[in-house]
C-alpha cells in the first residue's frame, strides 16, 4: 500500500452511489446522486450536501497517515441512508459498514495493535449475521491512535477495507484526496479541471495498487462439501472491468454450487421414489487461486474442482492477466506485434515439445483429430518465471490421467515478436 506523505491536506471523501458517475468536486454543488464529504486536516469543519458541519475532533497527519475521529469516519462511510454502527471499548474498536447489495463489512481493531480484521457478510439481509461470510486479518503499517481521550483511525486503511479506492492530487492549496466506492462505474469525462489531476493519478500510481483479497465460503454436510476461496480484485483503474471480472468469478462459483445442490437433491428424490439401495457420495466443490508476478504483469489463475459421483471429479482453470501499470486485462493477442503470426510460432513450439516427449517415452497425448491441432487466437495463458505458459483443459488434447497440459515458452525466444509496451512491462 502506497504511503502518502502529507503536511497540510485538503481531503475529498466522495462516496459514489452505484450507477452514478463522479460529480463536480466543488463543495457547493452536491447533488442527490452522490454522497460527498469535504474536510481539511487541522479543522473540525467539514461539509456535505452543501451544508457545513463540525466533527468531534480535528483530523491530522501522523507519520504520513491521515487520521480522523472514529465517529466522523462512521458518518462518512454511511451511504444511501444506511447507518454505520460503531463501538469502542478498552480492548476493541468495531465498525459495521454497509456494502453493496445490502450486505455488510465488519471491521475490528484493537488499541495498540496493527492488525485489522475484516468480516464480509454476503447476502440480501439487513443484518451482519448472513449465511456466507469471508474473513481475513491484514497487517497495517500503523495503529489506531488515541489522543486526549479521542480514538482516531487511519483513513486509507479503513476506507480501502470497506471497498473504497483512494486517489489524490496536489494543487495550490495542498493535497486533495479522493475516495470512491469499489463498485463505481467510471469517472465522468465531463468533470471540470479540478478533477483532471485526480484522473491522471488514477491512470498512474493508483493502478499499481492492485490487490487480490479472498472471499471464503466453507460448509460441510453429508450432501455437499464446499471450500471456496474466491478472489476479489480491487485497485483497477477501469472499475467497469473490475466489477465485471469479480462478478464473473463469483457467479461461476455460485452457479456451479447451485447446479450441484440441484443435482444432489434430484438424485436423493429419485432414489427415494424408486426405493433404490444406492450408496450416495458427498458432492464437492472447491475453488482456489494462484497469482504470478512477472515484471509489471500480474497473472491470476482461478481453479475450480467439482465432484458429483463417478470415478473422479473435474477441474477447470480460468486465467486473468493484468498490466499492473494501467490495470488493463491482457489477452494473448495483445502481447504480440500486429504483423506477427504468433499462432503459428506457438503451434510450432508446442508440436516440438509434444514430439520430444513422445521420443522420450512419454506418449501422453491423444493422436489424430483428438490431439493437438492449434491454439486459439486468445488461448488461455499466464506468465511466470520469464515464461509464457499455454494451458489446456482436461480432455482437450490428452486423457484425464495426463491432467491439464501446459507448454512453457521462454520469453527471451519471443522478445523480437512482442509489442514494445509488453516488453517494457516484462523488464
Amino acid at each position: 500500500m502506497k504511503r502518502a506523505i502529507i503536511l497540510i491536506c485538503t481531503i475529498l471523501l466522495t462516496l459514489i452511489i452505484p450507477g452514478f458517475a463522479l460529480a463536480d468536486v466543488n463543495p457547493g454543488t452536491d447533488t442527490a446522486a452522490s454522497h460527498k464529504v469535504y474536510l481539511e486536516t487541522g479543522s473540525k469543519e467539514y461539509s456535505t450536501g452543501g451544508e457545513k458541519h463540525t466533527m468531534s475532533a480535528i483530523p491530522f497527519n501522523y507519520n504520513g497517515r491521515i487520521y480522523v475521529p472514529v465517529d466522523f469516519l462512521a458518518q462518512a462511510l454511511a451511504v444511501e441512508g444506511r447507518d454505520v454502527n460503531w463501538h469502542v471499548d478498552t480492548d476493541r474498536i468495531h465498525l459495521t459498514v454497509p456494502a453493496l447489495g445490502n450486505s455488510y463489512i465488519s471491521l475490528t481493531m484493537k488499541p495498540g495493535s496493527d492488525q485489522l480484521t475484516i468480516d464480509r457478510a454476503v447476502g440480501k439481509n439487513d443484518k451482519p449475521d448472513l449465511p456466507f461470510v469471508y474473513d481475513k486479518t491484514i497487517q497495517m503499517d500503523v495503529e489506531p491512535y488515541e489522543k486526549e481521550g479521542q480514538i482516531y483511525l487511519p483513513l486509507r486503511w479503513v476506507a480501502e477495507a470497506c471497498d473504497f479506492t483512494v486517489a489524490w492530487s496536489m494543487d495550490s492549496h495542498g493535497e486533495k484526496v479522493l475516495l470512491t466506492t469499489a463498485w463505481e462505474k467510471s469517472m465522468d469525462e465531463n468533470n471540470d479541471e479540478d478533477n483532471n489531476e485526480i484522473k491522471d493519478e488514477d491512470k498512474g500510481e493508483i493502478s499499481k495498487e492492485i490487490e487480490i483479497n479472498t472471499e471464503k465460503i466453507v460448509s460441510e454436510s453429508e450432501d455437499i462439501e464446499l471450500d471456496l476461496e474466491i478472489p476479489v480484485i480491487s485497485g483497477l483503474v477501469d472499475q467497469n472491468l473490475q466489477e465485471r471480472i469479480n462478478k464473473e468469478i463469483s457467479d461461476n462459483a455460485m452457479e456451479i454450487k447451485a447446479e450441484l445442490e440441484k443435482s444432489r437433491s434430484s438424485l436423493v428424490e429419485n432414489i427415494k421414489d424408486e426405493s433404490l439401495d444406492t450408496p450416495l457420495h458427498t458432492y464437492q466443490l472447491f475453488v482456489g487461486y494462484e497469482t504470478y508476478n512477472n515484471g509489471d504483469i500480474l497473472s491470476l489463475a482461478v481453479e475450480t474442482y467439482q465432484y458429483s459421483g463417478g470415478a473422479h471429479g473435474g477441474t477447470h482453470v480460468d486465467f486473468y492477466n493484468f498490466d499492473i501499470r494501467t490495470g488493463r486485462l491482457l489477452m494473448l493477442s495483445d502481447l504480440f506485434q500486429d504483423d506477427v503470426d504468433y499462432i503459428s510460432v506457438i503451434n510450432e513450439e508446442i508440436e516440438k515439445q509434444i514430439a520430444d516427449q513422445r521420443e522420450s517415452g512419454e506418449d501422453i497425448y491423444f493422436d489424430g483429430d483428438m490431439g493437438f491441432q492449434s491454439i486459439e487466437a486468445n488461448h488461455p495463458f499466464y506468465i511466470n518465471d520469464n515464461q509464457l505458459i499455454l494451458h489446456f483443459s482436461q480432455y482437450e488434447i490428452a486423457p484425464y490421467a495426463t491432467g491439464m497440459p501446459e507448454f512453457a515458452l521462454p520469453l527471451t525466444s519471443l522478445s523480437k515478436l512482442l509489442q514494445d509496451s509488453i516488453a517494457e512491462l516484462l523488464t
